[in-house]
């Protein structure tokens, strides 16, 4: 953007990233030596703050572009473990090579990572967002929205006054052989997927263990399977939450079922409850996310899977530090905006994802049995859909700009309402990624 003077001005003119706002003028380009007028205070602040908004388009630009550049690093990853369609596993691969590949894939994500600037400013590590510092076990940051202010001190305490937990299932009858010899079918369903396993006639209780975990993960059932102290099978959701459920049927006995052949619902997850930085929370699954309308927290989002000793218990703190970008929304800049860009680290990707290997996000995958290769292959597909959908909120974002600035350009000098909302994920939006996520998994 040109340099105004207090008495002289340029018209808008070219700009040397040809990245900005030209690509949505057809207007021929004058030179700007050979066109200057005198420009009044009111159209100097009106250039000012378009040339802040363009600013904001090309940041929002290259943000896009280099998003795309990591989900054809992820792609990559996921055709190497996907095996043609499923058809093939890597675990023909030596162990070694395959997380050699992995450890090679992801490396070249942080790096585009830690690399994708604008303006000698990086933009999807946090630089442009919220960075945050978690302390405590089993508390992880996941991310901020605009409106998340700066922590003071040791960060904002998080208290949990319920912890959250899967929902499950215990068998009514103990695994004895004569159950399992009368058994044909165990039936698991959870809503999106149903296993159905055939015992066999030399089944054990250890094999039948066995047999139905892989039955679970062949058919993405996201249930696991143990056996308790007291020999009964004991099922359990991978996710935490109110909102994961299923149910299970054995055919013939009461291995599971009350009554043979009938369904048992599990009992109910739970939603985490706690407070961040004294401030009300709402919880969803292991996710803690600050209230719309707190003064410092709202849309502060942990994710905590751990247990707590009594209600209201601090199991941490977040210390923060808000560096969104400060964008103006009236040509006297006296109203603005926070443009704040969340990090895509992946140590921040796929958090909360699975609960079957332990993985904790994007970063930790390896593959050294069968259940890390379909739980590794798992996150990089909820890796890819969440940037799909921040690429989409990004780009929302950009047109935003843009219309203000032809707002602008049209003389209009009044504020604009601020859309903070943009780069926030809604409850319908996550919904519908999970509902992606297992539609790409069937």
């Amino acid at each position: 953007m040109s340099v105004y003077s207090n008495q002289y001005a340029l018209k808008l003119g070219e700009h040397g990233d040809n990245g900005g706002l030209e690509a949505n003028f057809k207007t021929p380009v004058r030179d700007p030596l050979l066109h200057t007028e005198y420009v009044s205070s009111v159209n100097q602040e009106r250039f000012s703050t378009i040339g802040k908004l363009e600013s904001g388009v090309s940041l929002l630009q290259t943000a896009q572009q280099q998003v795309e550049k990591i989900r054809s690093w992820l792609r990559e990853i996921h055709q190497f473990l996907d095996g043609q369609g499923g058809k093939t596993s890597p675990l023909n691969i030596p162990k070694s090579v395959i997380n050699k590949y992995l450890e090679d894939r992801l490396n070249l994500v942080k790096e585009a990572v830690d690399t994708a600037s604008f303006q000698n400013r990086t933009i999807l590590n946090g630089d442009c967002g919220v960075m945050a510092k978690a302390t405590g076990q089993n508390l992880r940051f996941v991310r901020g929205s605009a409106r998340v202010i700066s922590s003071q001190n040791v960060g904002y305490p998080v208290a949990v006054f319920q912890a959250p937990k899967s929902s499950m299932l215990v068998g009514t009858n103990q695994v004895t052989a004569e159950d399992i010899q009368k058994e044909t079918l165990i039936a698991i369903s959870d809503g999106m997927q149903e296993a159905r396993y055939y015992p066999r006639k030399d089944e054990t209780p250890e094999s039948l263990i066995v047999n139905l975990r892989r039955s679970l993960v062949n058919h993405n059932v996201e249930v696991d399977v143990f056996r308790t102290k007291d020999n009964r099978l004991f099922f359990k959701h991978n996710q935490l939450g109110s909102k994961y459920s299923f149910k299970v049927l054995s055919s013939n006995s009461c291995l599971v079922s009350s009554k043979p052949g009938q369904y048992r619902p599990s009992i109910p997850g739970i939603d985490i409850a706690g407070t961040i930085g004294a401030e009300s929370a709402h919880g969803d699954g292991g996710f803690l996310i600050g209230d719309v309308g707190n003064k410092q927290t709202d849309g502060l989002i942990v994710y905590y899977d751990g247990t707590v000793d009594f209600p209201g218990q601090v199991v941490g703190h977040i210390e923060t530090i808000q560096q969104g970008l400060t964008i103006p929304l009236d040509t006297a800049e006296s109203k603005f905006e926070i443009l704040s860009i969340p990090s895509i680290h992946p140590e921040v990707l796929a958090i909360g994802v699975t609960y079957r290997s332990g993985f904790k996000d994007l970063n930790s995958i390896r593959v050294s049995n069968e259940y890390e290769w379909r739980d590794a292959l798992k996150m990089v597909l909820w890796s890819l859909v969440y940037l799909e959908y921040l690429s989409k909120e990004l780009k929302a974002k950009e047109d935003d700009y843009v219309d203000r600035t032809i707002s602008l350009l049209q003389g209009n000098t009044g504020s604009i309402p601020a859309n903070n909302e943009t780069l926030c994920f809604s409850q319908e939006k996550v919904n519908d990624m999970v509902s992606q996520l297992k539609e790409m998994l069937k």
